[in-house]
């Protein structure tokens, strides 16, 4: 039997013990005639409108005598996504896939065996809970809180329905891709993370196994295998309980390890089936709330531009070691501003305090830090410009981010809650997949705009990502400048980037969206509609991408810069990344604006007057003959560039681009020899993201790890540059050999460093590095270019051969070279610089950007500034 004749073979079956297994085999004749007869058949399910009831029921009653094909599919698939949506603005939970694989359908062409496979099963999951929303029971747990990365025993109880599961019917306990607590195991009753299942039902036995799983609760792209309990002996009868034990203690283990993320809606799925033969129905997902642990930071937000005097408010934030709300009350804090004295927080608050009505009376940069009064905890804040009179401010936000009403985990009110309280954000907009939103969730999302709006504090805008694959235009976050009255234009609807951008144009006036492309599944460069697509992001915690929005602005496109976090934990704007894709802290967009209200923001965004961080909140101004950065100015031979730039940590380089190739660079950063005290030493591992192809998705992580040994030297401190990337991203001593030591890391786009600080520096003083092997990963799939293993290897640098501070080694991949740099840091160095460069040209539309670059791996990006020429219409 072919592959093919599998799958259809499997989908009858499917069909048969699916929508009616139920039923006596007596009975299943006639069920088939009284779907047929809809005109007898009262309405058990949902409300929904007459016309959408009596296609559903047309739809079940073809369905059980034929399975989905090609000449079916879409006709189906349009019904499927119309009565998924009703049953959601009826109050029902969809399964997580639903939306997705009606999409799925939509788009599908020819023979697509599998997707019809999974409509099938979708309309049988569907009329299930529609017809008889009994059948499947009820589901209970214990919902905490929990503490991040501890060990817990959590109960699950499932109450069983309306539908009793037989002897080889059973439970999948499935796993959400982006959770990243410990794999749980079945086989050692003593040991951390045991799973187990009981029944109240004497009778009832189960025996484990495992299945493969597709979608967010199992491989995602692909599957993973998940712990199937099947029914072994007896029958589980209505009223009976099964209990699903997470961390199951009563053999002596500690628990489940829990996930290193606090979250309102940790979910834990479960999925039902009633015969050996049967789909998994999904059940209703309990929320579970995990809370962050014990203090181990701080850090501090104000607003990044004030004037002399002026009031402000600064939040003094406790966290744990992965970026949560710390636990617990809180140490009393100091606040200092350029080591003076700014405030001082009593002890026993909150985890987020508040700080009003400060003032700082000089002009210039004040650089916040903040310690315990104690002084075991200490962190810093963002940097301040005081000016005398300041016409713009700088307002900090995140475009991008998702929750679980797509594919990652988190509610709508966390989402907000943290932008605004933990990340103290501006502006954001929490766009979620449209492939995986429902009707009920985007109306979830409009009135969660309008409730957590506070003009003049806190500005959310409504929006969505439009999801389809990059051969039909690539992922681009829509967003709108209002939510009242506002229709999302989805994929389903508009599944091609040229077919989006007319639906716009005939539904919302141009000032009012905005259209913001993204590099990890390709926006498309060549197409673009210039009253829409004004901001590209080209930096997320799927990598930095400068590479992505020079494509746009070397094929004629005036757009501006923007980073956005990508977080799909509800976490946007401040949060540790996760592993897998989301390998490195998110990005941030930063909005000249001259007020935080809804207008003032949206108008500023379409006007281009944006840049974009890797998280920091840099002050970057930058000028070409007095225009500032987004704009174009009038044509002149003679270009006069200015800038300042305010950093959060000491500067490595400033670097000014003219057409996308390097105009002038200035380091700040290398010493140019050792003068005798301890050295600072600089280790940075970079990889190119951009893709060999044009038209391709973007190069995956490049992962770094092995040995890294010390000779000539004495180590007195070593650890990676981003602090906030620990678990990713880390060092240290090797306790076989004390001048070694283990490192790993990751890159993608932009370098990634480990810091080293030496004593006893002798002359033949040199680092050796032993790469282990390895395999690119993550990111969207890769269309042409497939992700490669990284070869091991080995590099020796001696440090007398470090010329002008900094020598680079290349190292060979596959169609890349990439490079290991070791450099020699300046102690302290400075954290602000100005710059005033002369460049002269003659060809109109000349472009300039700026580029900043600190020793912490933080980076800042301008939009560019135009001379001459005209825009594109």
């Amino acid at each position: 039997m072919s592959c093919y004749q599998t799958v259809f073979s499997n989908r009858q079956s499917a069909y048969k013990e699916g929508l009616y297994s139920r039923y006596p085999r007596s009975m299943k004749y006639l069920l088939v005639l009284v779907l047929l007869t809809i005109s007898l058949a009262p309405a058990l399910g949902a409300e929904l409108p007459a016309t959408l009831r009596e296609a559903v029921r047309q739809l079940q009653a073809e369905a059980n005598t034929s399975p989905t094909d090609e000449t079916s599919r879409a006709a189906r698939a349009e019904t499927v996504w119309q009565w998924a949506n009703g049953l959601s603005l009826a109050g029902v939970q969809l399964p997580v896939h639903a939306t997705q694989i009606a999409t799925q359908a939509l788009h599908a062409r020819g023979k697509r065996l599998a997707i019809d496979h999974m409509l099938d099963n979708l309309i049988v999951e569907l009329s299930l809970m529609d017809d008889t929303p009994t059948a499947l029971g009820t589901l209970t747990a214990t919902q905490g809180p929990f503490t991040a990365r501890t060990h817990a025993e959590i109960r699950q109880t499932y109450t069983v329905g309306t539908r009793e599961i037989p002897t080889g019917g059973g439970f999948v306990i499935a796993a959400h891709f982006m959770s990243n607590a410990a794999d749980w195991q079945i086989t050692d009753s003593a040991g951390d993370n045991y799973l187990s299942i009981t029944s109240s039902n004497p009778a009832v036995n189960f025996a484990a196994d495992s299945v493969p799983f597709p979608g967010m609760h199992g491989g995602f792209r692909g599957t993973a295998k998940r712990i199937v309990f099947r029914v072994a002996s007896g029958s589980l009868n209505a009223g009976d309980t099964v209990t699903i034990t997470y961390g199951d203690r009563s053999g002596g283990g500690r628990g489940l390890l829990l996930p290193s993320f606090s979250t309102d809606a940790w979910p834990l799925p479960v999925y039902v089936t009633f015969s050996p033969g049967d789909q998994f129905f999904s059940l209703p997902i309990q929320p579970i709330r995990i809370v962050g642990a014990e203090l181990t930071g701080v850090a501090a937000f104000g607003p990044s531009i004030v004037g002399v005097n002026e009031p402000f408010t600064l939040s003094v934030r406790g966290e744990d070691a992965f970026a949560n709300r710390a636990a617990g009350d809180m140490p009393g804090w100091r606040v200092y501003a350029n080591d003076t004295l700014l405030a001082e927080v009593p002890p026993g608050g909150d985890a987020v305090t508040l700080v009003d009505n400060l003032k700082l009376a000089s002009p210039g940069a004040w650089h916040i830090r903040v310690e315990s009064m104690d002084g075991n905890v200490r962190g810093e804040g963002n940097p301040i410009l005081v000016q005398t009179a300041p016409v713009d401010r700088i307002f900090w936000g995140d475009t991008h981010g998702h929750s679980g009403f797509a594919e990652g985990i988190g509610t709508p009110e966390g989402f907000m809650t943290w932008a605004r309280d933990d990340a103290r954000l501006d502006y954001v907009t929490h766009s979620e997949h449209d492939v995986f939103m429902d009707d009920a969730e985007w109306e979830t999302l409009r009135r969660t705009v309008i409730t957590y709006s506070e003009p003049g504090r806190f500005v959310p805008f409504l929006g969505y990502e439009w999801t389809v694959e990059n051969r039909l235009g690539g992922h681009h976050n829509v967003l709108f400048r209002t939510p009242q009255d506002r229709a999302r234009l989805g994929s389903q609807q508009f599944p091609t980037l040229s077919r989006l951008y007319a639906g716009i144009h005939a539904a919302v006036a141009e000032k009012d969206v905005l259209l913001i492309p993204h590099a990890h599944q390709s926006g498309d460069y060549r197409l673009v509609d210039p009253e829409l697509t004004r901001l590209v992001e080209i930096m997320s915690m799927h990598g930095n991408f400068e590479w992505f929005g020079r494509m746009y602005l070397n094929h004629g496109n005036q757009v501006g810069f923007v980073a956005a976090s990508d977080n799909h934990l509800a976490k946007p704007g401040y949060s540790a990344p996760i592993g897998g894709s989301l390998s490195q802290r998110g990005g941030l967009g930063a909005v000249l604006a001259s007020e935080r209200t809804t207008d003032g923001i949206f108008d500023a965004m379409r006007g281009l007057r944006t840049y974009a961080t890797t998280g920091d909140r840099i002050i970057l101004s930058f000028t070409a003959n007095g225009t500032p950065m987004g704009q174009r100015a009038p044509m002149d031979r003679n270009r006069k560039l200015q800038g300042q730039v305010i950093g959060t940590a000491p500067l490595d380089n400033i670097a000014i681009f003219k057409n996308d190739q390097l105009l002038w660079t200035q380091s700040y950063a290398l010493e140019d020899r050792h003068k005798g005290e301890p050295l600072e030493l600089a280790v940075s591992f970079d990889s190119s993201a951009e893709p060999v192809n044009p038209g391709d998705n973007p190069r995956g992580w490049r992962p770094w790890s092995g040995l890294l040994k010390v000779v000539g030297a004495r180590v007195l401190a070593a650890r990676p540059a981003r602090q906030q990337s620990l678990t990713l991203s880390r060092i240290s001593a090797d306790a076989n050999a004390p001048d070694t030591w283990r490192f790993a890391t990751l890159s993608r786009g932009a370098p990634s460093t480990l810091l080293l600080t030496l004593d006893d520096v002798r002359a033949n003083a040199s680092l050796s590095i032993q790469l282990d092997e390895g395999m690119e990963f993550g990111g969207a799939p890769p269309i042409y270019r497939q992700h490669q293993p990284v070869d091991a290897a080995s590099v020796t640098i001696r440090l007398a051969d470090l010329r002008d501070g900094r020598q680079t080694a290349r190292m060979p991949a596959v169609d890349y070279q990439d490079e290991i740099t070791v450099r020699r840091l300046r102690p302290g160095g400075t954290r602000e610089a100005s710059f005033d460069v002369d460049d002269t040209g003659t060809t109109q539309g000349d472009y300039y950007t700026v580029r900043v670059m600190q020793n912490n791996d933080a980076i800042a990006w301008s939009s560019p500034i135009w001379i001459g020429g005209h825009p594109p219409r």
